[in-house]
């Protein structure tokens, strides 16, 4: 007699958890002609930093094909037809300009706007991670982002120009990492890191779930990510941004990777640093 097998649970909504789930663009079907064609770098590391080497592994976006319309089925359609859609809309007077590169500045009511978008690329993207468990943003982060649609707290985000020859998305997620939790509670501290490029625009975002994790990486990444050239875009400064600034050459694609390496190398040293200071007696946990 055959057994019968359970069948797989449905997949769930990332935002809401609700079914049944659609297909997202990773770039919005609208910016299609916008872009340049191609199979643009896209690499995405999942990193719990308890290993001595974190390993880099291969993702549902592993695959040839034009990078404009990759999709991925981690959103249910009343999201992905209701809010993100207006969101996107609503985010298109500031991302067109970007795109076609005819922009001098973003002006600082645009800020937030530009950066709840980003959010939401962030947290769409990050789904890639092969090992769901090292998905940086946690459910309650995305709950409240669909109530609130802002940018979340313990992020923060910068731009600097780009070519626009490419598209690029690198992405890191760090989960499970003590020095990120509040000593207070049992939650893993996880935290994100993306580095991407759309039009004349590049961008990096930092993103902690915890108070205590992100007082310990913030200063040290802001410094590092502003060296590189990037101003911060949110929280806003209180004044317009220079997209094109002719002292500046834009960032290229291989210079946006080298930086995204560079912030990744930082982060993984200093919590290598701190569980070695670390008593044996705590068995390597950070």
């Amino acid at each position: 007699m055959r057994i019968k097998r359970n069948p797989n649970p449905p997949r769930r909504c990332i935002f809401c958890g609700g079914t049944p789930i659609s297909k997202e663009h990773i770039w919005p079907a609208w910016m299609r002609p916008y872009l340049p064609a191609g199979q643009f770098a896209q690499f995405i590391r999942s990193s719990d930093l308890r290993g001595p080497i974190p390993q880099l592994r291969a993702g549902p976006l592993n695959r040839k094909g034009d990078g404009r319309s990759q999709k991925l089925k981690v959103v249910c359609r009343p999201c992905n037809n209701n809010w993100m859609s207006i969101l996107q809309d609503r985010t298109k007077a500031t991302l067109v300009p970007l795109l076609l590169n005819d922009i001098q500045e973003i002006c600082e009511p645009e800020h937030e706007l530009l950066a709840t978008w980003a959010t939401m690329f962030t947290m769409v993207y990050e789904t890639c991670q092969p090992n769901p468990m090292q998905t940086a943003t946690t459910g309650t982060q995305r709950s409240l982002f669909k109530a609130e649609q802002k940018p979340p707290q313990h992020w923060i985000f910068w731009c600097a120009p780009h070519d626009g020859v490419s598209c690029p998305i690198f992405h890191t997620g760090f989960g499970s990492v003590r020095r990120l939790a509040d000593p207070e509670t049992v939650e893993p501290g996880k935290a994100s890191l993306t580095t991407c490029a759309v039009g004349a625009i590049s961008l990096a975002i930092f993103g902690v779930n915890s108070e205590y994790g992100f007082q310990a990486f913030s200063d040290a990444i802001s410094m590092l990510v502003e060296q590189a050239g990037f101003v911060r875009l949110w929280p806003s400064l209180g004044r317009n941004i220079s997209v094109i600034d002719r002292r500046i050459s834009p960032l290229s694609s291989r210079e946006l990777g080298q930086i995204h390496y560079a912030l990744r190398a930082f982060i993984e040293r200093e919590v290598a640093v701190s569980r070695a200071r670390r008593s044996p007696a705590n068995n390597g946990d950070l």
